[in-house]
């Protein structure tokens, strides 16, 4: 199937598709995201609407989709120790941890 243009678009489809571009202006993603999923369910060839939904999928705190990665915790190799800014930067962990002993007894 070849794609659609907008003006292939039903009358219903078109007034979603005009709703998301403002929406798109106005930089209310949730919203384009919303419409354009709408017009996709119904015109699945329509390339512009696929094309905005991603665009507004990247532009959201919380992208859609499995995080990077295998989500595997990572190994300890690739992590690296904090070291603390000042040599008095942790002394009261020491204490705090003897505290804390003494609190579960």
């Amino acid at each position: 199937m070849a794609p659609k243009t907008e003006k292939e678009l039903s009358e219903e489809s078109r007034a979603a598709w005009l709703k998301a571009l403002c929406a798109m202006q106005l930089k209310n993603y949730a919203y384009v995201i919303q419409l354009t999923q709408g017009i996709l369910q119904k015109e699945p060839n329509f390339l512009a609407a696929r094309e905005l939904l991603r665009k507004a999928e990247s532009k959201t705190d919380h992208p859609k989709g499995p995080p990077p990665g295998d989500g595997s915790p990572p190994s300890p190799g690739t992590i690296a120790p904090v070291k603390p800014s000042s040599p008095t930067a942790g002394a009261g962990l020491e204490k705090f941890s003897d505290d804390e002993k003494s609190i579960g007894n």
